[in-house]
C-alpha cells in the first residue's frame, strides 16, 4: 500500500502554546505529552492511501443516446455483465443530452461511468462531455457512437474510451467495462486520514467537499461533516494534485465534483455553501471550469 505522508502538528498542542509566552512553552511539553498521551508531538500524521476493500461500493452508470433500442441494449448488457462479476450498478438510460445534464445538477446523481452516443439531436455528445466537465464531474465517459469521425475531439474532453458500434464485440466492450470499473473502484477506494490528539477520521476523497484554513486551523469539510487540524493548505494541496481539487482563495480548496456554479466573487457548492473568490485565482479557475 502506497502512502503519502505530511507531518501535521496537532491543533491542541498549538492551541495550549498559543495561550503562554514562547519561554514558557518548552518546560510544558512533558505536561502536554501527560495530557494527550497518544499523540506524537514530532508531529502529526496525514495519509493519502487505498483501502483494500474489493470492488463492492456500487457504481452510477448512465447511457444516453437517442436510439432507444440501442441505449437499452446498452443498459441490460453492463447490468449482465456487472453482475456477473460481482459488481453492484445502478443504471440509467437518456435519450437527449439535455436530460442528461439536468438530471447532473444534482451532484448526487452524477455517474460514475457514462456511454455516450455523439450523434444525436439537440446537444452532441462532445458538447455534452464537454459540459460535465466544465461542472466538475469527473465522470469516465466511453463514447458508444457509429464512426471514428469524431475521435480527435474525444481526447479533447478526456474521453475514457471511444467505441465504434459495429466493430465493438461483446468480449471487447467487457473488456473496456471492466477497465473502466477499476479505475472507478481504485478511485472510490482511496482515503485521507487525519489524526489529532489520539483521534483519526478516515475520510474518501470523494466525499470531500472542501478545505478551510482560518488562523492556522484548517478544516475538511465532507459530507455533513468536519474535522479540524493544523496544517497548512500548500501542503494538502500538494498532497492532493492530480484528485480534482481547485485553490479558489488562500483560505479554501475545493472538490471540482462539487462546484456548482462559478462567477469573479464567488462558488457555489453543492449544498448551497457559498466561497469567495480570491482576485488573484481567477485565471486558473476560469481556465479548470471553463467559465
Amino acid at each position: 500500500m502506497k502512502y503519502i505522508h505530511i507531518v501535521f502538528i496537532c491543533k491542541y498542542y498549538t492551541k495550549y502554546c498559543a495561550s503562554r509566552s514562547y519561554s514558557s512553552m518548552v518546560p510544558k511539553v512533558n505536561n502536554v505529552r501527560q495530557m494527550f498521551p497518544k499523540v506524537f508531538f514530532g508531529g502529526e500524521s496525514y495519509f493519502l492511501s487505498q483501502q483494500q476493500k474489493g470492488m463492492d461500493s456500487e457504481m452510477k452508470i448512465a447511457v444516453c443516446d437517442d436510439e432507444l433500442e440501442i441505449s437499452t441494449k446498452c443498459a441490460d448488457f453492463v447490468t449482465q455483465l456487472a453482475k456477473k462479476h460481482d459488481l453492484s450498478v445502478d443504471v440509467q438510460v437518456y435519450s437527449t443530452g439535455e436530460a442528461l445534464l439536468f438530471d447532473m445538477e444534482d451532484v448526487a446523481r452524477r455517474p460514475d461511468l457514462l456511454y455516450l452516443d455523439i450523434n444525436m439531436p439537440g446537444m452532441k455528445g462532445i458538447e455534452v462531455a464537454d459540459t460535465l466537465q466544465a461542472n466538475g464531474a469527473e465522470t469516465a465517459v466511453i463514447f458508444l457512437t457509429v464512426s471514428k469521425a469524431h475521435m480527435l475531439q474525444a481526447f479533447d474532453v478526456h474521453a475514457f474510451h471511444y467505441l465504434v458500434k459495429e466493430d465493438t464485440d461483446e468480449r471487447r466492450f467487457e473488456k473496456i467495462f471492466l477497465d473502466a470499473a477499476a479505475r472507478i473502484q481504485k478511485k472510490k477506494q482511496e482515503v485521507i486520514t487525519v489524526s489529532c490528539a489520539g483521534e483519526s477520521r478516515i475520510i474518501p476523497v470523494e466525499d470531500i467537499r472542501y478545505f478551510e484554513v482560518k488562523d492556522y486551523i484548517l478544516t475538511v469539510y465532507y459530507q455533513n461533516e468536519s474535522f479540524e487540524f493544523y496544517s497548512t493548505l500548500g501542503k494538502v494541496e500538494e498532497a492532493l494534485l492530480g484528485h480534482g481539487f481547485l485553490r479558489i482563495h488562500r483560505s479554501f480548496l475545493v472538490a471540482k465534483s462539487s462546484i456548482r456554479k462559478v462567477s469573479r466573487k464567488e462558488v457555489e457548492l453543492a449544498g448551497g455553501v457559498t466561497l469567495p473568490v480570491g482576485r488573484s485565482y481567477w485565471d486558473t479557475i476560469k481556465t479548470a471550469t471553463g467559465s
